[in-house]
């Protein structure tokens, strides 16, 4: 199964994530801040990131970015309790077309509908 990483600065919303896909078999790891992910990144091979898009001193799309020039092979998916307007206006802004798109395609609202989330990892990464 995949090797996951979920960044998020709340950390109830770590543990049940980490629980849920842990349930689908997926090995699960969690920071609480953008830099401790990135720097997880850096040191270890994921498949997946789920990454929150508003955290303190650095938000959720520049955490992709950076992810991303690190592992270009690491899918991802923004999570955000915001509304969905709010990120896709965000997301139109974005240079990087092949980005927006990802993103775009894949961004869950809080609270997280766990089938839904399981369905989409299963899509990114299926039995990785």
């Amino acid at each position: 199964m995949a090797r996951i990483l979920v960044i998020d600065d709340e950390e109830i919303f770590c543990s049940l994530i980490k629980i849920a896909l842990k349930k689908s078999g997926h090995t699960v790891e969690t920071c609480l801040s953008p830099l401790e992910g990135i720097e997880k990144v850096r040191n270890s091979s994921f498949d997946l990131a789920l990454v929150d898009f508003a955290m303190p001193k650095l938000d959720g799309i520049e955490t992709v970015k950076e992810i991303r020039s690190i592992n270009k092979n690491v899918k991802t998916i923004i999570i955000s309790g915001y509304a969905r307007s709010i990120i896709e206006e965000r997301l139109c802004r974005l240079e990087d077309e092949t980005l927006r798109d990802s993103l775009h395609k894949n961004f869950l609202t809080k609270p997280i509908n766990i089938s839904r989330l399981r369905s989409l990892v299963d899509q990114l990464v299926g039995n990785a």
